[in-house]
């Protein structure tokens, strides 16, 4: 079961590197992209895709392409500031080319200020505890 999944976030961590253009030098299953936030009292479903309450205070984040559970640093390469969240939900609306993950309104926070609402940032898959 472990191989096996571990087969399928490498196929899916070449497959984003390859969507999100990223270079030769970057890392295998790190992928580059924007960030977006959420939980400022936009209409969500109350649960995420782990059956769970979305809380805007925790460190969360939703992606499509890493397991649900699975940890992730988060950095802007800018600035430097890095943040760890867990992937409880699944998204960015698939519609917003460009988007890679969206990030809880802590974990952004941790980042940018909250007004710039969009922040360009690797995402780094970490070992699973």
């Amino acid at each position: 079961m472990a191989a096996t999944r571990s087969a399928v976030w490498l196929s899916a961590a070449i497959v984003m590197s390859v969507v999100s253009g990223a270079s030769a030098a970057q890392p295998a299953g790190i992928v580059s992209g924007v960030a977006s936030w959420y939980g400022g009292g936009e209409r969500l479903n109350p649960h995420n895709a782990m059956g769970r309450r979305v809380d805007p205070r925790a460190l969360e984040a939703a992606m499509w392409d890493v397991p649900l559970g699975q940890h992730v640093r988060v950095t802007d390469p800018r600035s430097g500031r890095s943040v760890v969240v867990r992937i409880t939900d699944r998204g960015p609306a698939r519609r917003l080319s460009g988007r890679v993950i969206d990030l809880s309104r802590a974990a952004f926070a941790r980042l940018a200020p909250l007004r710039q609402g969009l922040v360009r940032v690797t995402v780094e898959p970490l070992a699973s505890p």
